[in-house]
């Protein structure tokens, strides 16, 4: 099943939430104030004024900030929260599959007298194809480019890059590039995550295989042609400085 099937996309857009704070530049907003009350769903969402309240600095115009828990709603940690939230949805999916995949094939070999952990051509190409599409999240496949650059104003870029872990150059998965995209080093942090640490081997094997290829290759296919051979050099050094269960062959 392609992954337009699946309804999922590793694309990381503009920001989609009504109450921001923060910087855009000139890039028209998908963040915007929250709607009239009078509003419904007969109206056309095509008419709406995302113009109105972007590049906002102050919430109060519209909300209690006072009744929140910040005063804030900052673009940056907005645009993070997105990501996340996408690639924790794919991993929760490559974990349920292969489960389920693993299940299936040991009771078969039990049957057969095989050994159990016997995997069949067809197991082993669904994996492969999990863990490509676990792969083009990591390494933001189909980022929207920025035209314009990003600021938030509550400090939480500043919080989120301090978090680490670095590579002996100093280098974090972690630093902000919010310029022409969201990170200087597009490897998702989320590498670093028990949601990733407790993928069963068999998928985690087959990602840290692929992504091992996309980073090592001369030319790499058009979905990961945003990353230049010097990027590709730069997550790989950092993986490999950061990472403890990487297999051999990244050593």
């Amino acid at each position: 099943m392609g992954d337009r099937e699946r309804g999922a996309s590793p694309r990381v857009t503009p920001p989609r939430w009504r109450e921001t704070d923060g910087s855009a530049g000139e890039v028209e907003p998908r963040g915007r104030p929250p709607r009239p009350r009078r509003f419904c769903r007969a109206d056309d969402p095509r008419n709406l004024n995302l113009e109105s309240g972007a590049n906002a600095s102050d919430l109060g115009k519209w909300i209690e900030p006072s009744a929140a828990l910040t005063g804030h709603s900052d673009i940056v940690a907005l645009m993070v929260l997105e990501h996340q939230a996408n690639l924790h949805n794919r991993l929760t999916h490559a974990s349920f599959l292969a489960r389920g995949l693993l299940f299936e094939e040991e009771q078969a070999n039990r049957e057969a007298g095989r050994p159990l952990d016997t995997l069949s051509r067809e197991t082993q190409l669904r994996l492969r194809e999990e863990a490509e599409t676990v792969v083009e999240h990591l390494l933001f496949a189909g980022e929207y480019p920025l035209r314009q650059p990003v600021t938030g104003k509550s400090g939480f870029a500043e919080d989120f890059e301090r978090r680490g872990p670095r590579d002996g150059q100093g280098r974090s998965l972690r630093e902000f590039d919010l310029r022409r995209r969201m990170f200087q080093y597009p490897c998702s942090f989320l590498l670093y995550s028990a949601a990733f640490d407790q993928l069963p081997e068999t998928i985690r094997r087959e990602i840290y295989q692929r992504l091992w290829q996309v980073l090592t290759a001369e030319t790499p296919l058009d979905k990961y042609a945003h990353l230049s051979a010097a990027d590709r050099t730069a997550i790989r050094e950092i993986v490999r400085d950061t990472k403890t269960d990487l297999p051999e062959y990244w050593k």
